[in-house]
């Protein structure tokens, strides 16, 4: 059954010549900015809802970009508002709109949507074909393309998940991190994944932090059943990270749902809880850096120090099908060479196919020794000369340790202030103990120091905040102290708070020390503007605003293109930059095509061949 509707988009719809055999609508052209589909989607689905169970797929294929889209939907009866499901993806062959096709017809299940450049209409027409069930009398042989789709950290920085698709459909899950940082949208993103958990049968980590890590709760309470492979020390800080997740999310949602309530509004539900955070650690296996492991025949993963936080890695795949190999290296987060507390990162096997982070493609950071200084010169000017507080948001999990370090050497050095230094954050805490009990991360000159100082995360002064009712107890603190708390873009956690009841006095700083997506309250604060929202409210911005750049875990660009300097440029088929600002990668992709490089920048939710 083919519905042809000409081309874009929806104003009136008309139906005409509705038969067994063909159906086709009449349109008159009007965009429609929000969703193309939308109207297009309602008008020919009652039709085919009507006449069948079957699966309708639906492509768009616009004359002035040349892409086409194609929307495949499962239709289970009459009532089509209440029997769709559907899924939408994209990638850029028209080869996997045919295989997208194929599986419905075999299947009987929703499944991709998928954006080429090849096969375009001249016409630019809508077309939708309705396969009802029983049609086929034997199923079609059905044989995939690897390719690679991208779910998160695509043209932005948090949110990472990217998933690989082999020829026999099996599916790999590159990380499945939270957006942060992302306004009003953040909640939307985090909860549609873009693909169905139940289909993944793997999940590599590469990192523990929240936006590599924190949605995977989710993804198990949604059906992914798989294991979760990672190193040892990623296992154990994500145990901490997911559940200390659950329990933010239940503690900012019940702070909302107070709001919301006086205001009438309907009540939110977290997206997890701790039942499933623990469910998901259950799913953890373990690989040590440096030990090619099968995951099953024909997929082998190996970890190699990547030097971000402790246990990062990057993941090297090796994929055999059909007597071909394909080598895949997921970068995860590189850290920077010649970093305070951390190994440098390892050389990676040779690839074809390089996914590599750009948080900071184009920049390069301070001399990552200056962090000392400047951070005493803050404690100096806010606390000692102005008599304040000295806010510094910071995650828990690598800024945090950077922080005390920094910190401990002062005082070995007979320069750290006698002040109180808080750190608010029970994660905080915990985070350090995993990173004390992982020395083999350390570099050199940490361990060097270890000879003479076994803590070198302690110090004087330091004191660990763990309940709600002790970190609000620092509001009436009337002493000058610095306080460090999670979460470092300042978007969620008690720093947040902290921030609320300290941003009115001039007195007081709040000190910026890493990334902030821009949409979040740490970055509108370091732009400079006079009053943000905190906790749905307005308050001008009289605290002083200060930023350290040395601090970032993340290599700047001459650290990333060391990462892959030992790579044949004439091996590396493309490589993929994800983790990144749309405009930073552009910079770093034209720096990396005047080394040899073939580069792309994949969009959101979009996919690619590789092979």
């Amino acid at each position: 059954m083919l519905f042809k509707i000409p081309a874009a988009f929806i104003a009136g719809l008309k139906v005409e010549n509705v038969t067994s055999e063909v159906a086709s609508v009449s349109v008159k052209r009007k965009w429609i900015n929000q969703n193309p589909f939308r109207s297009i989607y309602f008008a020919v689905l009652s039709m085919a809802a009507e006449m069948s169970t079957g699966i309708l797929c639906m492509g768009a294929l616009y004359k002035r970009k040349p892409s086409v889209s194609m929307l495949i939907i499962k239709i289970e009866g009459t009532f089509f508002k209440k029997a769709i499901n559907k899924v939408v993806f994209s990638c850029n062959d028209g080869n996997i709109a045919n295989q997208a096709v194929e599986r419905a017809i075999a299947t009987g299940e929703a499944t991709t949507v998928v954006c080429t450049s090849k096969g375009v209409n001249e016409q630019g027409e809508i077309i939708a074909a309705f396969f009802p069930h029983g049609a086929l009398k034997q199923k079609p042989a059905i044989n995939f393309i690897m390719q690679i789709s991208f779910h998160g950290a695509a043209r932005t920085v948090t949110g990472s998940k990217h998933l690989l698709t082999l020829n026999n459909g099996k599916k790999i899950l590159l990380d499945c991190g939270m957006f942060q940082g992302m306004g009003a949208q953040t909640d939307e993103l985090n909860r549609h994944f873009g693909f169905y958990p139940q289909e993944v049968d793997y999940l590599i980590l590469s990192h523990a932090h929240i936006d590599h890590s924190g949605l995977i709760p989710l993804l198990v309470k949604q059906g992914f059943k798989g294991k979760i492979f990672c190193t040892p020390a990623t296992k154990d800080l994500s145990e901490i990270l997911l559940e200390d997740s659950a329990v933010i999310q239940r503690d900012d949602t019940k702070y909302s749902n107070k709001k919301r309530s006086k205001k009438g509004l309907p009540l939110l539900e977290p997206m997890y809880d701790l039942e499933d955070a623990a469910a998901a650690i259950k799913l953890f296996t373990e690989i040590d850096y440096n030990n090619r492991f099968t995951i099953e025949d024909g997929i082998d993963v190996l970890f190699t120090d990547a030097g971000h936080i402790i246990g990062s890695a990057a993941v090297s795949l090796r994929i055999k099908e059909q007597g071909k190999i394909t080598h895949i290296t997921f970068s995860g987060d590189v850290g920077r060479y010649r970093d305070v507390i951390l190994k440098s990162p390892e050389n990676f096997p040779q690839a074809d196919y390089i996914l590599l982070e750009s948080t900071y493609g184009n920049s390069l950071h301070q001399d990552i020794y200056e962090t000392k200084e400047g951070l005493l010169n803050w404690i100096t000017k806010t606390c000692l000369q102005k008599k304040g507080k000295l806010i510094i948001p910071a995650f828990s999990v690598g800024r945090t340790q950077e922080l005390l370090y920094a910190l401990n050497q002062l005082e070995n050095e007979g320069r750290l202030p006698h002040l109180t230094y808080f750190v608010d954050s029970p994660l905080s805490r915990e985070a350090t103990d995993v990173v004390k009990s992982h020395p083999e991360n350390f570099n050199h000159e940490v361990q060097q120091v270890l000879l003479h100082d076994k803590d070198p995360f302690d110090f004087k002064g330091l004191k660990y905040i763990t309940t709600s009712d002790e970190s609000k107890q620092i509001n009436f603190y009337n002493q000058p102290c610095v306080i460090i708390s999670a979460s470092g873009m300042a978007d969620a956690g008690r720093v947040k708070h902290h921030i609320k009841n300290n941003i009115l006095s001039n007195d007081n700083t709040i000190l910026m020390v890493g990334y902030c997506e821009p949409a979040s309250l740490g970055a509108r604060l370091m732009r400079g503007q006079k009053e943000v929202r905190i906790f749905g409210e307005e308050y001008e911005v009289v605290a002083e605003v200060g930023s350290i750049k040395s601090m970032s875990a993340h290599g700047d660009y001459e650290d990333l293109i060391q990462f892959i300097s030992n790579q044949d440029k004439v091996m590396v088929k493309k490589i993929f930059l994800v983790h990144g600002e749309y405009g930073v990668q552009s910079d770093f992709a034209k720096r990396l095509e005047g080394l040899g490089y073939t580069v792309e920048i994949p969009g959101m939710h979009s996919a690619e061949m590789l092979g």
